[in-house]
């Protein structure tokens, strides 16, 4: 991987990296996936998948990612988060957390999470984790809105639609799945899926 090499050749353009998304895309690509992530200790949002996240950031003596608050787990993986060495300190500092799929950890606490955001594609499972989530103040003490995506044919007239289920709840749906790269980026302009799926509510209404 160039960006690598890149770093392997100036590593202090490490230090600079404040936004990461990262997914290789074969066997062979995670290991310099691997290195990416270790070295790139000043992030602020990262994006990546579970393995890297666990062998990279969580699976460490020490937590070096420490200004990390904004985190997008992409796809499903059945590794346990709770197992990680640093998982309690790092998931403490986040602020943001989306989750390309459903697998919510269920011993950690989040302390100063205010932003969750999360996939289901059971709308009666959806409402019935969302509560959950919502009635935990142990491990959600400052918890502000929850935001469910869910991929479905009926969502009216356009290619989106927002139901605002309670005050902090929304279930954004998709005529199609979300693509997540492009999400994120979004995010990182000042849009992200919270503001959209807010927005979208209101568009509702004035429809």
């Amino acid at each position: 991987m160039s960006f690598d090499r890149l770093l392997f050749e100036k590593s202090y353009v490490a230090e600079l990296v404040r936004h990461l998304w990262i997914s290789p895309p074969s066997e062979e690509d995670y290991f310099p996936s691997f290195r990416i992530v270790s070295q790139c200790t000043n992030i602020r949002t990262l994006g990546c998948n579970v393995r890297l996240l666990y062998t990279a950031v969580l699976n460490e003596k020490m937590l070096k990612h420490m200004q990390c608050r904004s985190l997008t787990i992409i796809g499903p993986d059945s590794r346990r988060w709770e197992g990680a060495k640093c998982g309690g300190v790092f998931f403490h500092h986040l602020t943001h957390l989306r989750i390309s799929g459903d697998m919510i950890p269920e011993t950690l606490q989040f302390e100063r999470l205010t932003h969750l955001s999360y996939m289901n594609k059971n709308a009666i499972a959806t409402m019935q984790a969302a509560s959950s989530v919502l009635e935990d103040a142990t491990r959600y003490p400052v918890l502000e809105i929850v935001v469910v995506t869910q991929e479905t044919s009926c969502t009216g007239n356009g290619t989106s639609y927002a139901r605002l289920i309670c005050p902090r709840l929304i279930l954004y749906q998709h005529a199609r799945a979300l693509p997540e790269v492009e999400t994120w980026c979004d995010g990182i302009r000042g849009m992200t899926i919270w503001d959209k799926a807010k927005e979208e509510v209101r568009s509702v209404r004035r429809r």
